[in-house]
């Protein structure tokens, strides 16, 4: 349109020099004149284009600040929510990890018909020296079957090579929190046990494993620290209460994993920074 516009102008900016030439040759004045008001017209346009584009663009830029004000305002937002969430998440899983203070799970020991989990229990306290009677368990009995894909990713103690599952953690929640500590501490002592030291014939001979009833999310995080552990050739690891250790060598300082944070912190230098507790391993 604006084109057009232009063209027929000039036809007329044409046939009115030819008319001038006709009527004899204009003064340079007279022809300015002629040539300014002839062109006054598309000057108006022009400018008026120009003005309408920079209001245009003076409109989107006002928009274009709103919306960076806003996207700033929503990643503030976001950033906060995610804080709140993760620590809402935090304080959930160690709320759910306290409420398993008084419970262990005893892995290994296969899986027989019309079995008394309690009197498993008692045996293996027997192993570890710690006398136990059916007083001192609040309630035990195996966990739910899981998958081989999800026993390793419980940990190398939960699957083998040569099957497909492994029976069932026993779980076994204590009436005293004592009695709890000193069953886990006890661990140590199974290293040289199996389940043929339990007096039952029935079972083959499986090495036992005493380990914290864990969270999903410190079950995750326990795995990722076992892999740390063989990567950076760290000589222990356990857990304490929900939490977990790592330990270079008998005289490295203890490491304590409190989010997977920490071990990239470790993949990094691959160093070795002091916890400010020390648990017993």
């Amino acid at each position: 349109m604006h084109v057009l516009v232009v063209f027929r102008s000039s036809v007329v900016v044409f046939f009115t020099f030819y008319l001038c030439f006709e009527n004899g040759m204009p003064t340079i004045k007279e022809f300015e004149s002629l040539l300014d008001n002839k062109l006054q017209p598309l000057q108006a346009k022009l400018d008026d284009l120009v003005k309408q584009m920079n209001d245009n663009y003076m409109a989107l830029q006002r928009k274009l600040d709103l919306l960076e004000a806003r996207n700033v305002s929503l990643e503030a937002e976001n950033a906060t929510l995610t804080n709140r969430l993760q620590s809402c998440e935090t304080c959930l899983n160690n709320l759910e990890q306290y409420s398993r203070r008084e419970c262990v799970e005893i892995s290994g020991i296969p899986e027989v018909k019309d079995e008394n989990t309690d009197d498993i229990v008692i045996k293996v306290g027997s192993l570890i020296g710690l006398h136990l009677t059916k007083n001192d368990i609040s309630v035990s009995h195996r966990l739910p079957k899981r998958s081989y894909s999800a026993a390793l990713r419980e940990g190398p103690h939960q699957a083998s090579s040569n099957s497909s599952s492994r029976a069932p953690n026993i779980i076994v929640k204590f009436v005293r929190r004592e009695t709890r500590d000193h069953f886990y501490k006890g661990r140590k002592l199974l290293r040289d046990k199996s389940t043929r030291d339990l007096d039952l014939a029935r079972y083959s001979e499986n090495k036992i494993y005493i380990s914290e009833n864990l969270t999903q999310a410190n079950k995750d995080l326990f795995n990722e620290c076992l892999k740390i552990k063989k990567d950076l050739k760290y000589k222990f690891i356990w857990t304490s209460y929900g939490r977990t250790y790592l330990r270079k060598d008998p005289v490295s300082p203890v490491v304590a994993i409190l989010k997977k944070s920490d071990l990239d912190i470790l993949r990094q230098d691959g160093g070795v920074h002091s916890s400010p507790a020390n648990p017993t391993g």
